[in-house]
């Protein structure tokens, strides 16, 4: 399927109403996190940090599943359905590898512990080979970033040793 370039990226500013938001926050600090990589890679890689983040799967939690999926879905103009729905965390200096990732549509929304401060870093990387576009966006608090799950994408950990981990909530989803 073609797509226009328009079509392919998209950030939706300040998804969620407050009270939403806040409460996402809250529930991010009392997650189960796992260490896991964007590629394969031997032990010792991972205990020099290539490409590892912390992975905690809420997809079959209702609040994630149905109340926050809803107001996703209301910003694609086709139905989807949830196959991986996850947090992920980066610490300081921890970057992903390029990927790209299953499914039609990726939903990634931004989940900072204190407001984001662009000094900080920690931008999503996207290059897209259909139409070599490049692209740095900033994890803005309550940002939703939505592209074709084709798109090669990485996520990068802040950059500053004072800042928090880099936390996002990440939707991969199949049109239905």
């Amino acid at each position: 399927m073609k797509y226009k370039k328009c079509d392919r990226v998209k950030i939706v500013e300040s998804l969620l109403p407050d009270e939403d938001y806040s409460n996402l926050v809250e529930r991010s600090r009392d997650l189960l996190w796992y260490w896991q990589t964007s590629l394969p890679l031997d032990q010792n890689e991972i205990l020099r940090g290539g490409s590892t983040f912390m992975i905690s799967d809420v997809k079959d939690d209702p609040y994630y599943h149905d109340h926050i999926l809803s107001y996703i879905q209301d910003r694609i103009e086709r139905n989807v359905e949830p196959i991986r729905i996850y947090f992920n965390a980066q610490a300081t200096n921890f970057h992903g590898s390029y990927h790209t990732d299953e499914g039609d549509v990726t939903a990634i929304l931004y989940v900072n512990q204190l407001p984001y401060q662009h000094n900080w870093g920690g931008w999503t990387e996207l290059f897209d080979e259909l139409t070599k576009d490049q692209k740095m966006i900033p994890p803005i608090d309550n940002n939703l970033l939505l592209f074709q799950s084709d798109i090669l994408h990485r996520g990068i950990g802040f950059l500053c040793e004072d800042a928090p981990m880099r936390i996002n909530l990440t939707y991969k989803l199949k049109y239905v």
